[in-house]
């Protein structure tokens, strides 16, 4: 298969997520007794549609990326090669049960498009569900306090840890930036979700690994916020 950019670009640009997030589990009432997922900015790994599959085995599942995998899983129904910040063609223009797109919003400038991508290709009912890093997360505000900037939101696209100082080097040793340019706080999400018509049912907390269960419940506060929102009928 023919592969867009460069897989170095494409890391940069959207963050290929290859770890099973512990909020995995908390999507799962969600997911059992769905028909159809997109994935927008699924990125290569397939890390949540492996998910998915173990937990749904007759989910239809379609992503959306920039870069075309050398080899599309036989558990992936359809890939399609596009950008989310523009509008998303999906050959017979099918609605879906479920549209998600988690860890992208942050590398994205057009976040308003890649929402309206989310609506327009889900059904009536359905859920559009998103994750994002929090910028008003406890660390970001110890970071900011001490006079630090956050190392969730980058100032450079050749050095990660400008700025950011111990907590950019313990979160990013290897200093590589990912293209974090928005700072998401968990009100700012919601209320950009309802701005767009979506009606927002849950929002969770979570990190990368530590104390699921505590940021679970404490979302204002979590590194990273969860939200699973309903395209009203």
């Amino acid at each position: 298969m023919e592969q867009v950019g460069s897989l170095a670009d494409h890391q940069m640009m959207g963050g290929d997520v290859s770890v099973f997030w512990h909020f995995y589990r908390d999507l799962i009432p969600y997911l059992r007794n769905q028909g159809s997922l997109l994935n927008l900015g699924s990125g290569i790994s397939f890390a949540f549609e492996t998910f998915c599959r173990q937990q749904n085995n007759n989910l239809s599942i379609t992503c959306v990326d920039r870069l075309q995998p050398k080899a599309k899983p036989e558990f992936i129904d359809r890939f399609v090669v596009g950008d989310i910040e523009s509008d998303i063609e999906i050959p017979g223009n099918p609605k879906f049960d479920v549209v998600c797109f988690f860890e992208v919003l942050e590398h994205v400038d057009r976040t308003d498009a890649v929402i309206k991508n989310a609506i327009r290709h889900c059904r009536a009912g359905g859920l559009v569900m998103l994750s994002f890093p929090n910028l008003a997360s406890i660390y970001a505000r110890i970071e900011l306090l001490l006079g630090f900037q956050p190392h969730v939101l980058e100032v450079s696209n050749e050095r990660a840890n400008l700025g950011a100082g111990f907590f950019g080097r313990y979160n990013n040793p290897k200093d590589q930036p990912i293209h974090h340019i928005r700072g998401i706080t968990s009100r700012a999400g919601k209320e950009l979700a309802q701005y767009h018509g979506l009606k927002v049912r849950e929002m969770l907390g979570t990190s990368g690994g530590r104390f699921h269960a505590l940021w679970k419940y404490l979302p204002g506060i979590a590194p990273v916020n969860v939200m699973i929102c309903e395209l009203a009928r």
